[in-house]
C-alpha cells in the first residue's frame, strides 16, 4: 500500500476558518452576541450602564433609548402573539374586519442603528477600560515587587514596551524605541524606526479602532484602545495600547509617545468581562425585531417582563391576574366556580392607605438604594478615565538627565528642563546607585522619595525620610528609548506612588511548613 510510507497523514479537508484561535476569541470580545449577552445579564447591564454614565455621559442617552426601543419592540412582539391566536381562531360573522398584525418597521430600524453604534464604539471603550485597570494594576505590582510568583514571568516586558513618534515629520513615524518593542513585535529597530506603527495592522484588526487613534491624534488627546496585532512571523496578540502627546512648555506637541502591553495571556487565561465566557455555553442569541412571523406569547411576555422598571413591577405584582380567575372559568371546566384559595383572595388585602404610604416609601428607598450602590459602586468608581500610566517622565539621557516631558498629573509649574536627580530625595545610595544606571543606559527600578520641589529647604532635608520636605515615597521605573544604532535617546520614568501600591499589594500568605 503507497499510504503505508507516508509519514504524514492527509490534511483534513474542514480545518476551520484558518484563523488563529486568539483571532476568533478577539472577534467574540467586540462581537454582537456578547453585546447581547450584556444585555441579557443584570450585573454585566448594571456595570456597562454605571460605566457609561460615569465615563461617558453622553452616550448615557443612547443607551436609555435603545432600552426603551427594545422594550417598546418587546411589547409589540406580544401584542403579535395574542393577535396570532385570534388569527388562528374562527372569527364570528359579526367581526366585518378581522385584526391584522401591525409591524413598526422605523421603530426596529431605530433600535438596530442604535444597537450597532454601542456595538462599534463603546462595547470596544467598555473592554478596554477593564483591561486598563487590570493591566495598570499589575504594572503598579510589577514595579513595586508585590507581583506574585505566578506572574512574575508572564509579565516580563511590562512598563518596558515604549515608541515616541515624531508628528513633524510625513506619516508621523518612529523615531525612538524601547529594546522590548523589539522583542515583543519581532521587528528589529532598524526596521521599526522610520516607519508608522501601522505595519502591526492585519486582517483582523479593527478598522474603526484605527479610526479612533487617528482622531485622537488629530484632536491631540490621550487615548486608550484594544486592538489585535501581528508581529513579523505572522502570529497575532492583543495589544492594549496607549497614546499620549507630549506637549512643550509652550502647550505645543513636539511628539507622542506609544505603550503597548500584550495582553493575549489575560484573553487566554480567563481574565476578561464576566459576560465573555457565556458566549461559550449560550447558543446564537435571537435579535429582537418586529419582522413578521410566528411567536410565542409565554416567551414574548418572558422577554419583555425582565424589562419593566420597578413601578411597572408593582402594577403588576398588585394587579397581574385579577381577572383572569373569571376568564378560565370559559376555558377550563376542572376548575370550582369560585377561586382555588380562599385564603388568598384576588383582590389586594392591603385596603388601608397608610400602609400603601409604607409601601410607596419603601419601595422608594430600594430604588434611591439600587441606585446608589450602582453609580457608587467600587468597582466603577466616580473620577477620569486614565489610561494604563498615570505618572511619568520623559528625559533626556546622561549627562543632561533633564525632564523634557511630563504626564498631566506631574506637569507642574517649573518641572519641565529640571534636572531629574535633582527632584531625588532620600537615600543618597540609592540616588548614586539611579544615577549611576542611567549612564549605563540600563532599566532600573528603585524607590526613591520625590521631592515636591527643587528648593534648598527640600534638598537640606534630602537624608532626612520622616520629614515632610524629604518629598512622597515613589517607585521609579526607568526604560531608555533606544536609537537605530543602540545609543539610548530618551527615559521613559513611570512613576507609582508607594501609598498606591500598598493598597494594591494582596496579603502574604505564610510559608508552608
Amino acid at each position: 500500500d503507497p499510504k503505508s510510507f507516508s509519514i504524514f497523514r492527509p490534511m483534513e479537508r474542514n480545518m476551520g476558518s484558518g484563523k488563529y484561535s486568539l483571532e476568533e476569541r478577539a472577534e467574540q470580545l467586540f462581537s454582537a452576541d456578547h453585546f447581547r449577552i450584556i444585555f441579557g445579564d443584570a450585573k454585566s447591564l448594571s456595570l456597562f450602564s454605571a460605566y457609561l454614565r460615569v465615563y461617558r455621559p453622553t452616550r448615557a442617552g443612547l443607551l436609555a433609548y435603545f432600552w426603551d426601543a427594545l422594550k417598546a419592540i418587546r411589547a409589540m412582539n406580544y401584542a403579535r402573539s395574542i393577535m396570532q391566536q385570534l388569527s388562528e381562531n374562527d372569527t364570528p360573522a359579526i367581526v366585518t374586519n378581522p385584526p391584522s398584525v401591525s409591524v413598526d418597521d422605523k421603530l426596529s430600524e431605530a433600535a438596530s442603528e442604535i444597537f450597532e453604534e454601542l456595538l462599534r464604539e463603546d462595547l470596544p471603550a467598555y473592554v478596554c477600560y477593564i483591561y486598563t485597570r487590570v493591566v495598570s494594576t499589575s504594572i503598579e505590582r510589577r514595579i513595586t515587587g508585590a507581583l506574585s510568583t505566578r506572574l512574575r514571568d508572564p509579565s516580563n516586558g511590562l512598563a518596558e514596551v515604549f515608541v515616541l513618534s515624531d508628528p513633524s515629520q510625513a506619516g508621523n513615524p518612529i523615531v525612538l524605541a524601547s529594546e522590548e518593542f523589539a522583542l515583543t513585535t519581532q521587528y528589529g529597530l532598524k526596521y521599526a524606526i522610520g516607519r508608522n506603527s501601522s505595519f502591526l495592522q492585519g486582517p483582523c484588526t479593527s478598522k474603526y479602532s484605527v479610526r479612533r487613534m487617528a482622531i485622537a491624534c488629530a484632536e491631540g488627546k490621550d487615548h486608550v484602545e484594544l486592538l489585535v496585532n501581528y508581529r513579523r512571523d505572522g502570529s497575532p496578540f492583543l495589544n492594549l495600547v496607549m497614546i499620549a502627546p507630549l506637549f512643550d512648555n509652550q502647550g505645543n506637541v513636539r511628539y507622542w509617545l506609544g505603550a503597548q502591553v500584550d495582553v493575549s495571556g489575560l484573553l487566554r487565561d480567563g481574565d476578561y468581562p464576566e459576560s465573555v465566557p457565556k458566549l461559550d455555553t449560550a447558543a446564537t442569541l435571537p435579535e429582537d425585531s418586529c419582522k413578521p412571523g410566528p411567536v410565542d406569547n409565554v416567551q414574548a411576555i418572558r422577554a419583555l417582563s425582565v424589562m419593566l422598571d420597578s413601578k411597572e413591577m408593582d402594577a403588576v405584582t398588585q394587579n397581574g391576574g385579577r381577572l383572569c380567575q373569571g376568564y378560565k372559568h370559559l376555558h377550563d371546566e376542572t376548575l370550582p366556580l369560585i377561586g382555588r384559595d380562599k385564603a388568598n383572595p384576588v383582590l389586594p388585602q392591603d385596603d388601608s392607605e397608610n400602609s400603601s404610604k409604607e409601601k410607596e416609601e419603601g419601595r422608594k428607598e430600594d430604588e434611591a438604594r439600587e441606585q446608589q450602590k450602582t453609580v457608587s459602586s467600587p468597582e466603577i468608581p466616580r473620577q477620569q478615565l486614565d489610561g494604563i500610566y498615570k505618572h511619568y517622565l520623559i528625559v533626556r539621557p546622561a549627562p543632561s538627565l533633564r525632564i523634557l516631558f511630563a504626564s498631566a498629573s506631574l506637569r507642574t509649574p517649573g518641572i519641565l528642563q529640571t534636572h531629574f536627580l535633582s527632584r531625588i530625595g532620600g537615600n543618597a545610595k540609592i540616588k548614586s546607585d539611579l544615577e549611576r544606571s542611567l549612564r549605563k543606559g540600563c532599566a532600573v527600578t528603585a524607590k526613591i522619595h520625590w521631592l515636591r520641589s527643587t528648593s534648598r529647604t527640600a534638598v537640606d532635608h534630602h537624608n532626612n525620610n520622616n520629614n515632610p520636605a524629604a518629598g512622597r515615597p515613589r517607585w521609579v521605573h526607568c526604560t531608555p528609548l533606544l536609537h537605530h544604532t543602540g545609543a539610548v535617546g530618551l527615559w521613559v520614568v513611570v512613576l507609582v506612588n508607594a501609598d498606591e501600591a500598598a493598597e494594591s499589594v494582596p496579603p502574604k500568605t505564610a510559608p508552608p511548613v
